[in-house]
């Protein structure tokens, strides 16, 4: 990393789709080895390394760069690097000062700067800027995918309990607002800081105001390297050039081979021949299918093309679940050890002492179980234990880290109660313990272990509220109507101590919801629909029946009344794997969502809004002191508008197939999508619409209210946000939950400095990214198992089309790849560039038993699922076979 002045702004928004991972076809390629252009031999000084030919342009001077961004001149932000082109790359910069990304069009302009790399940029002369590239014309059927790559759109992402939107940068007219229904948000009364916050128009710098008024472009190069993003190893292959000795051993030729990274977006690195294993220069042939690890090595020299790597190391062979997840996690940085012993230490001050049934290791420790809360901390508390309270989850959930309460009121309104585990009990202030989680972050589900943020003992025991044991909780009362609409008085925030009365899961709350488990026979419920392990003992089970049937019955009246104000929801498939015995793949389906996973999320989603409003309120009246919250120092989850080139491409490729989007706002968006379902006669179609919805869609992110004066949450359609209900699995949540005593106890000043705050916020962001990314992987790795030994037949479709490929997604396994014509055998492609299709003609009616196809947006075409025979970790290779 380059010496940096250290002022920066927020983070890019997003990471590249990456959606080119499936069926890439990436082989073991060759490469000259004495390539001067490629790579010269590393010196360490000398007038040698003078005079050697610079391939990339030297950084400027620290003190340039100051004196640039302060006058303008240069431009600072986040690079993301097309994942399916290295060599293109793009700048979102900070404040949003341009109104669009700035493209670099090489890996000479993007000058040795890595994906996430915090970049300065030097724009080109206006007349290199190019125009935004249009979405196709109504007769045209060219691919959105194509036209979206050019303007850089990036990963769409969804909270786990908020709707699936994504987020990305405000039109230029601002998306409009839907009026909120009455009572919904209530007390809501004026936003702070404009409908949508920052971002706005008049931000924009002069070079802005140039390409929004021309609709271009900007071009530009790195300049300066501010802040290293990329992480210390790299998982990929690795690939030697001559042909191998007599005896099977490297040839004497190479004195060095190309390490190929699974992440194509990292660059090839050159690994020195005293860098390899021995065991690889004694037998590279045995280990052409294994995964291996490694770093670059010392800072990448503007006179070599590739960076130089060391410390190789052996992960294990592709194809292994073991090797792959190892391989993921490393490549993806979750921090997966084991806890150290001094944050396992940290825990003995809330134990009680050993006994003889306590064995010496951690497993064998039974004190978690006989933990009991102090009489004198449940005095200090809010007594709830005589309410009835219990957790809806996950069959196999073990963290569980919220409950529900419904409460039927005299005046004919319900009160509701969100009670969360009270983690900031446990985990103080900068202790061992805390350092760990902020480390961590997050917890991580993969398809086959949850790695956790918090120590077992922590967040399946003291934390988790499981059933007939009293828990600290943290919780969120408020009123509501039958109507869903909220009673206008302030919700109630405290500690509290509460004890679930029983354990759901999803598909026992959703027997109830329809009608299969009744409230007044529920006792008498098979253990096949309830287990007898999972029901109450305090309190019967007709009681807790009718609960979930309330709770249920205002939930859906909330939630419509929601998409009525302009809520937004874009869900896409989540896989759901069968593991045998052995832990291998035996089946795989959709994860389904059910009336009983949306009863949790309003009320999930609720309580969250009601404590952001507590945290940073947006009335302008009311100015007691609990009203003025934490101010700046409130951290938040913000949600910015979609990008409006990509949007637009979208509105003009599905009107070119006959479908008109409403794109003017998330209500608009969310309505003709809905439209579409109930008009469209074919599901898969609607699904890919919805699909293709997200692209320019970017993940929301935590933020310091101080940092910013965006808070807005797009897809949710509120002014303020906030993530509370997850303490157990987020550090962002334990970190709400700081904030919110502050502001409950009047201490915020002394709690946190903004900066602080924002710097939390950040790794918190850059953490859940890599979560996402590595849980995505899993999945990924478990599918591409189960295809290498049960090749499938899927139905596919086509979502872009190009003169060269066609890219098409697979529904049910919510799959994208590109399809390129040249590697489709036995058939002639002629691309009609004006129609935007593709005429197939097989050269064997006897090969392919089909005569002829046109290929255009939304047509459907047959595919074989296969693994890539290839080095490296596993990846599916699709194959072309025929159109529908």
């Amino acid at each position: 990393m380059n010496g940096s002045p250290r002022g920066r702004g927020p983070r890019g928004r997003g990471r590249g789709r990456g959606s080119g991972r499936v069926g890439r076809g990436r082989g073991r390629g060759l490469f000259v080895a004495n390539n001067t252009q490629l790579v010269q031999a590393p010196q360490t000084s000398g007038r040698g390394q003078q005079r050697r030919r610079k391939f990339y342009q030297d950084h400027m001077p620290q003190k340039d760069v100051e004196k640039g961004l302060r006058d303008g001149t240069l431009l600072k932000g986040n690079l993301r690097i097309n994942a399916r082109s290295r060599s293109t790359a793009f700048v979102t910069v900070d404040g949003g000062v341009l109104p669009s990304d700035i493209f670099l069009e090489s890996e000479k302009a993007r000058n040795r700067a890595q994906e996430g790399d915090l970049v300065v940029v030097e724009l080109a002369p206006v007349t290199e800027w190019m125009a935004l590239k249009q979405a196709p014309a109504r007769s045209s059927n060219e691919g959105l995918a194509e036209a979206l790559e050019s303007i850089s759109i990036t990963e769409s992402s969804a909270d786990e309990d908020e709707t699936n939107g994504a987020t990305s940068y405000p039109a230029w007219d601002g998306p409009k607002v839907a009026p909120p229904v009455d009572g919904l948000w209530r007390p809501s009364p004026k936003v702070a800081g404009g409908a949508q916050g920052g971002n706005r128009p008049e931000n924009l710098c002069e070079a802005g105001v140039l390409a929004a008024q021309g609709n271009l472009q900007p071009r530009g190069k790195v300049v300066f390297i501010m802040e290293s993003a990329h992480r210390e190893d790299h998982m990929g292959s690795l690939v030697w050039s001559s042909p191998l000795k007599v005896d099977g051993k490297l040839s004497d030729k190479d004195s060095y081979v190309m390490f190929h990274p699974t992440d194509r977006r990292v660059p090839h690195m050159l690994i020195a021949r005293g860098e390899l294993p021995s065991i690889f220069v004694d037998n590279p042939g045995a280990y052409a299918n294994y995964i291996f690890m490694a770093c670059v090595k010392g800072t990448w020299s503007a006179t070599s093309k590739l960076p130089w790597g060391h410390n190789v190391r052996f992960v294990g062979e592709a194809g292994a679940i073991h090797a792959e997840t190892k391989a993921l996690l490393c490549q993806h940085g979750v921090n997966h050890g084991d806890f150290p012993r001094t944050v396992l230490r940290g825990l003995e001050a809330f134990l009680p002492p050993k006994n003889a049934e306590d064995g010496i290791d951690a497993g064998a420790d039974t004190r978690g179980s006989r933990w009991k809360i102090p009489d004198e901390e449940i005095s200090k508390r809010r007594d709830l234990r005589a309410t009835r309270i219990f957790t809806i989850d996950p069959t196999g959930a073990r963290d569980l880290d919220d409950a529900l309460s419904i409460t039927p009121l005299a005046d004919g309104t319900f009160e509701i109660g969100v009670h969360i585990a009270d983690v900031t009990y446990f985990v103080r202030p900068n202790s061992d313990l805390d350092r760990e989680a902020r480390r961590r972050a997050t917890t991580v589900y993969l398809v086959q272990q949850a790695i956790p943020m918090l120590p077992p003992l922590l967040c399946e025991e003291l934390c988790s509220l499981n059933p007939q044991v009293d828990r600290l909780t943290f919780s969120c009362i408020w009123r509501m109507n039958v109507d869903g609409t909220l009673v206008d008085k302030p919700a109630w925030f405290g500690r509290t101590v509460i004890r679930s009365c029983c354990k759901l899961d999803y598909q026992t709350a959703q027997h109830m919801i329809e009608g299969t488990i009744l409230p007044d026979s529920a006792s008498s419920t098979s253990p096949e629909l309830w287990d007898p392990n999972r029901r109450p003992t305090e309190f019967t089970c007709g009681e807790v029946c009718q609960d979930v049937l309330l709770m249920n019955s205002l939930a859906k009246r909330r939630r419509a009344k929601r998409f009525e104000s302009g809520a937004l929801s874009l869900n896409t498939p989540k896989l759901t794997f069968k593991l045998d015995d052995n832990g291998n793949p035996a089946d795989f389906g959709s994860y389904p969502i059910r009336d009983s996973n949306r009863l949790v999320e309003e009320y999930m989603l609720l309580a969250n809004f009601l404590v952001a409003q507590q945290v940073r309120p947006f009335s302008l009246e009311n100015k007691n002191k609990i009203m003025e919250g934490a101010d700046d120092r409130a951290f938040l989850r913000m949600h910015p508008p979609p990008i409006a080139p990509g949007l637009n491409a979208l509105k003009e490729t599905l009107a070119g197939c006959g479908i008109e989007i409403d794109i003017t706002s998330s209500g608009s968006i969310q309505a003709s999508l809905l439209r579409l379902r109930t008009q469209c006669n074919d599901e898969e179609i609607a699904q890919v619409c919805t699909m293709m919805a997200t692209i320019p869609m970017q993940s929301a992110e935590y933020v310091a209210a101080g940092a910013t004066d965006s808070w807005r949450h797009y897809a949710l359609n509120i002014p303020v946000y906030t993530h509370f209900t997850s303490p157990i699995r987020r550090y962002a949540d334990v970190m709400v939950h700081r904030i919110l005593t502050a502001t409950l106890d009047g201490t915020v000043e002394s709690t946190y400095e903004v900066d602080a705050i924002e710097e939390t916020a950040q790794h918190c962001n850059d953490k859940r990214l890599a979560a996402k990314a590595a849980q995505e992987r899993s999945d990924e790795v478990y599918l591409a198992v189960h295809v290498a030994s049960n090749p499938l037949q899927e139905e596919a479709v086509v979502i872009s089309v190009g003169e060269q490929s066609f890219t098409v997604n697979i529904p049910r396994l919510g799959v994208t790849s590109r399809l390129f014509l040249d590697k489709i055998p036995d058939i002639m492609a002629t691309y009609d560039e004006l129609e935007g299709t593709i005429h197939l003609t097989p050269s064997s009616t006897v090969t392919h038993q089909w005569t002829d196809a046109k290929i255009k947006i939304f047509s459907k075409v047959q595919v074989l699922c296969t693994v890539a025979e290839k080095t490296g970790p596993i990846e599916i290779l699709l194959q072309f076979l025929r159109p529908k």
